[in-house]
């Protein structure tokens, strides 16, 4: 087996994502490497610990890096912190992430958290495991049922899962939004993990749909010019853009370039998790983004123009997280950017109807969009 960083491993048709590869992830699999389809779960080294509760010895266990499973499998619209001896292991048979152990001993199941998903519109319980325990709960403001756990006996043991999932354990179901149907997500854990490092996992997550877990558009977005704020009203005489051929409330921001970025690329990110709508030339844009997102339980739009088109790697449908790339900025005063100066312009609307106007004629009607400003501090 191959030990060099990075390389996918193929366990028994087990995705392995890994920092430092190990022999195992699921007892009893062997693997075989594929070096050029090589990919990460993303990462990010933080400077924060799990500590044993108030009470127990003030022990620290680990060093934290997040990771978010959305990279490799869009229905995973979160990220969490896991240990740094950890890693992230995906099993495509049934659509599930394995969190396990990178140096577990020879006899220790290395597996300690596993999650499943499922869309419905209500909590849901499977007929193949008898229920010991069920208590009503949240997740960081998310709705979430506890359960105590274990198979039926009549029942064969569950395919492509560690073997501690055919036993008596804890899990914990929690809701990802309030709309009807909703993403559902299935925490289990190995009965042998401490539940601090448990409870410090839950802590950490951050669905896409958490104002938490959206991010700027731009570079030092904060630190920029923005020349036409949202719900300005905007005539040719009074906008701070001349010559201006447009005229209404503005619905969105405008993020003005810096001085040394008027010939180099501007990179333009996702501020929310979600799918591409649209991908295409628009009179006064230029190229624009359209990306289907929600805000806690609402669904939103969001408007990403003047766009260099050549740049936008991802098609209608493909799931892009918080941060992703969407593309570049369009040079200015070219059809990349409508004939425009070369500036980003976001929108937020409400509901999940596209609709990209860039002004409306009065506040009512402003009343459909959000002010990013307000989302992100």
């Amino acid at each position: 087996m191959s030990n060099q960083k990075g390389t996918l491993l193929v366990c028994k048709g087990i995705i392995m994502f890994s920092f430092l590869v190990v022999s195992f992830i699921l007892a009893g699999t062997g693997c075989s490497t594929s070096e050029e389809n090589s990919f990460f779960v993303s990462s990010t080294q933080e400077s924060s610990v799990i500590k044993k509760s108030e009470g127990e010895e003030d022990s620290t266990i680990s060093l934290l890096e997040r990771v978010d499973l959305s990279s490799v499998d869009p229905h995973f619209r979160f990220s969490a912190n896991i240990p740094d001896e950890w890693d992230v292991a995906y099993v495509p048979q049934i659509e599930s992430f394995s969190i396990y152990k990178k140096d577990a001993e020879h006899d220790e199941e290395p597996s300690q958290i596993f999650i499943r998903y499922f869309e419905a519109n209500s909590f849901l319980t499977l007929s193949t495991v008898d229920i010991l325990e069920k208590n009503k709960t949240s997740v960081n403001g998310h709705e979430a049922v506890q359960y105590k756990i274990i198979k039926k006996s009549s029942v064969s043991n569950f395919s492509f899962q560690p073997q501690w999932r055919n036993e008596e354990h804890r899990l914990v179901d929690v809701r990802l939004s309030g709309q009807n149907p909703s993403l559902f997500y299935v925490f289990a854990h190995n009965p042998s993990l401490d539940e601090n490092i448990f409870r410090a996992f839950l802590s950490s997550l951050i669905f896409h749909n958490d104002s938490k877990s959206f991010v700027s558009p731009i570079d030092r977005w904060n630190e920029r010019t923005l020349k036409k704020l949202f719900g300005t009203f905007i005539t040719p005489e009074n906008s701070p853009v001349q010559p201006e051929k447009f005229s209404g409330y503005h619905t969105g921001l405008d993020f003005e370039i810096f001085d040394d970025e008027k010939e180099t690329d501007v990179s333009v990110r996702a501020v929310c998790g979600g799918p591409i709508m649209e991908k295409r030339q628009a009179t006064g844009y230029g190229g624009v983004v359209v990306q289907s997102c929600l805000f806690d339980s609402d669904a939103i739009t969001v408007v990403y123009g003047h766009l260099n088109l050549e740049t936008v790697s991802g098609q209608k449908g493909d799931y892009r997280a918080p941060g992703d790339l969407i593309g570049l900025l369009g040079a200015e005063f070219t059809p990349e950017t409508g004939g425009e100066r070369k500036h980003l312009h976001l929108g937020i609307h409400k509901g999940n109807t596209v609709d990209i106007r860039g002004y409306v004629e009065n506040e009512e009607a402003l009343g459909g969009w959000m002010n990013f400003s307000t989302v992100v501090k």
